[in-house]
């Protein structure tokens, strides 16, 4: 069934031999108004795009809206280089130890709010093609509920954490072993493991509030619900867009360093603005080979059937919620009576 009510992206040039257009197999688009039958059809298996596909469908994205794009990300660029450089002047004439603190600290969280408006903007543009005064509209009415949503994430992570220490604590209670330092970091490498597969579909999160529009848990179980068999698929794919993306990093970080043998000069002021130029240019394709990798996965499954199909999930995110919100204490109780056990 055709949604009514879809919106797509502006379509880029056609290639003669191309008669497949990235518009034409990519839409960011809502599809709400699916028909639940059809899933079965839509659930069989399907190889997603590989990653050369997905990287010469977001250049060609990036070339076609890459004006409004680089404005988006102009606006995060141009305000921290603003503080990095008031933070460097700071640094380097006041000798007020709090004066620097307090400016490094609103500055820090004042760079993490407008990089999360930045990038909604960004999957805002991909949706709708704003400009780039609309996509940062569009960006503030969902804001607060996009750092719910995002809050909901960190928590069921470390729930996550926490479960996996309380096992071994319970392990340890069981086989009456003495608890000491040096299992420590094992049951930490464990628990991040089991956090990060535990949360790893939540990294389409963004996409799924912007684009389906959907709030809350019911955005987390989306996106299980979406990534579930896909795992491995998924990983491999932005395993590829990592190994793109650091041979950049890695080499341009190396030519500065052999240009500027200031150390302190580099570290405070030359490495944060070569950081933020990255990010200005990289930000934008990351966001795109993203996306395109989440509408592919929606074309393998209808999203909107993770009601019916995550109601066990849902029990595991609240009670993992709920040991997050715990998680502090619980961590506190574990390492006292490591301390006093040892």
């Amino acid at each position: 069934m055709e949604n009514q009510n879809n919106q797509t992206i502006t379509e880029p040039p056609i290639e003669p031999d191309n008669k497949n257009s990235l518009a034409a197999e990519n839409n960011f688009t809502a599809n709400q108004d699916l028909n639940p039958e059809l899933e079965e059809e839509a659930d069989k298996p399907k190889n997603l795009k590989g990653p050369t596909v997905l990287f010469k469908e977001s250049f060609a994205l990036y070339k076609l809206r890459f004006k409004t794009l680089f404005g988006i990300m102009l606006v995060p660029f141009s305000i921290n280089i603003l503080f990095v450089t008031i933070l460097y002047l700071l640094v380097s004439n006041s000798k007020s130890v709090l004066l620097i603190t307090t400016f490094s600290f609103i500055s820090s969280i004042t760079t993490l709010l407008i990089s999360i408006l930045s990038l909604l903007a960004l999957v805002f543009q991909l949706k709708e093609d704003l400009g780039v005064k609309d996509s940062y509209k569009s960006s503030f009415k969902i804001f607060f509920s996009y750092l719910w949503t995002s809050l909901l994430s960190f928590l069921i992570f470390f729930g996550s954490y926490t479960a996996i220490g309380l096992i071994f604590l319970l392990l340890f209670f069981i086989t009456s072993s003495i608890i000491s330092f040096e299992y420590t970091p094992i049951v930490f490498i464990i628990s991040i493991i089991f956090g990060v597969i535990v949360c790893f579909p939540f990294i389409f999160i963004t996409f799924a509030r912007v684009i389906e529009e959907i709030k809350g848990m019911d955005c987390l179980l989306a996106c299980e619900w979406l990534v579930r068999k896909k795992t491995i698929s998924v990983l491999y794919r932005l395993v590829i867009l990592s190994i793109f993306i650091f041979p950049i990093l890695i080499i341009f970080s190396f030519i500065l360093k052999k240009a500027f043998t200031d150390i302190y000069f580099y570290n405070l002021f030359i490495n944060p603005i070569a950081s933020n130029f990255l990010q200005l240019i990289l930000m934008p394709i990351s966001t795109i080979y993203w996306g395109l990798l989440y509408e592919d996965l929606k074309k393998t499954k209808n999203i909107y059937l993770y009601s019916e199909s995550s109601k066990k999930t849902k029990k595991i995110y609240i009670t993992l919620a709920c040991l997050g919100v715990l998680s502090p204490l619980i961590i506190l109780g574990i390492f006292t009576y490591i301390i006093t056990s040892s």
